[in-house]
């Protein structure tokens, strides 16, 4: 074998190797959520996000029953984990969309957190208040229904809010 060949052979090991290596490092990384669709362009626009205010609504009742301020961003997290986005103001209003179950589904658990992450770091702030709607912290009895518990559960485990 001659020196060029050699070399030749090599190099392209190296860079079989090399490539092989990012290829399994990437498939080993744990995952990151991160949005589709247009609410990727809530950074691009520099919507400066002051405050997230999570509610659940069971039903479409609940959904109408709920006291939408029209200078707020909504955002819907729908049961299949799909999230809808209307940008406004400062203040987003997430709101969790239920089912007939009694947990949320793991990917409108994911798209929930998800949701949170992305608007955080949109902000630029280093911590967004992330807040409780009125109807998710329990009142005097203590009545929620089983999937508004579930998400509590969910945020207080995860520390975004207490």
């Amino acid at each position: 074998m001659t020196a060029d060949r050699r070399n030749t052979l090599v190099v392209a090991a190296l860079i079989l190797s090399m490539t092989l290596g990012a290829r399994v490092l990437t498939w080993l990384e744990p995952y990151r959520p991160r949005w589709e669709g247009p609410v990727a362009l809530t950074a691009e626009r520099a919507l400066p996000v002051q405050e997230i205010e999570i509610s659940y609504a069971g039903t479409p009742g609940e959904v109408e029953a709920l006291d939408f301020d029209l200078r707020d961003s909504i955002c819907w997290v729908n049961v299949d984990g799909t999230v809808e986005w209307r940008p406004a103001g400062p203040r987003v209003q997430l709101i969790v969309l239920g089912s007939d179950g009694t947990v949320l589904s793991d990917a409108q658990k994911r798209a929930v957190l998800a949701t949170i992450g992305s608007l955080s770091q949109a902000s630029g702030v280093e911590l967004v208040n992330v807040r409780l709607a009125p109807g998710l912290r329990p009142g005097r009895d203590g009545a929620r229904s089983p999937q508004a518990d579930d998400l509590c559960r969910l945020l207080v485990r995860k520390g975004i809010v207490e």
